[in-house]
């Protein structure tokens, strides 16, 4: 495949301009705060635009500035095709505001070794949970060569162990997911805190309900956790009422990291 994945929902979930979206992450940058001094191999983002959620996006990543890393795993789930295991997309670069991600080819291929790891890119063409995350590369991280994959079910840990076999020191690992959804404020608030207890935790046994869209990429984080012995730190919540001012049917987004 030699043709670049567009943008998809640029000027929708994000700016496609490339000065007001570097702006709109620059400004999100310098509000956030350093709260973990050690090197995160994972971070938890949400997907949804923008306006609802950048800033905690922008809290996960500036945990990772002052290092370096080599590739950056993209992993997410499919909100428009379903379908069991993981998908990694075939194309050879992403097209975004701030330029062109080259991906990891040989890094996609050793992941095919996995159980129910395929390369298949149809299914990431109209999806918006890794679009909207991978501009950050080209402001913190331009040297890194990105991977895509998203999951179609929540029963997506699998060959953790194998996963982190591959995985090297100079590897970030991005969990793309937003958390309960259209439910009132109250009760996303008592769910979501609930399942971030156990993301805490370590446990990667967390229950398919009306929570995480990204349960599977949680899944699998919980797992690498336990598999690393590493703490998995929660560092911000909210949720969207807090923006719009609608409490009646919100969308639940956190920040998180794992060292």
């Amino acid at each position: 495949m030699n043709t670049v994945r567009p943008m998809a929902v640029a000027n929708r979930f994000y700016p496609g301009r490339e000065s007001e979206a570097r702006a709109w992450m620059v400004r999100e940058i310098e509000k956030a705060s350093r709260l973990v001094h050690q090197k995160p191999w994972a971070i938890v983002c949400p997907h949804a635009g923008w306006y609802y959620c950048l800033d905690l996006a922008a809290l996960s990543w500036i945990q990772t500035q002052n290092y370096h890393y080599d590739r950056i795993l993209f992993v997410g789930p499919s909100h428009y095709e379903r379908f069991s295991g993981w998908v990694i997309d075939e194309h050879p670069g992403w097209e975004t505001p701030l330029g062109i991600y080259d991906q990891d080819q040989e890094f996609a291929d050793r992941l095919l070794a996995l159980k129910n790891w395929r390369k298949n890119s149809v299914p990431h063409l109209p999806e918006h949970c890794l679009e909207v995350i991978i501009p950050w590369v080209g402001l913190l991280h331009p040297g890194a060569k990105i991977v895509t994959a998203i999951h179609g079910s929540p029963e997506a840990e699998e060959e953790a162990e194998r996963l982190a076999e591959l995985l090297g020191d100079n590897d970030l690992i991005v969990i793309s997911t937003d958390l309960s959804h259209y439910l009132s404020a109250s009760a996303a608030e008592k769910k979501d805190r609930e399942l971030l207890d156990l993301l805490e935790k370590g446990r990667p046994d967390l229950a398919p309900s009306d929570s995480a869209c990204g349960l599977g990429a949680l899944r699998l984080l919980g797992r690498l956790a336990q598999l690393k012995k590493s703490q998995i730190q929660v560092l911000a919540y909210h949720h969207s009422g807090q923006v719009s001012g609608d409490l009646t049917r919100v969308v639940g987004y956190a920040s998180a990291v794992a060292v």
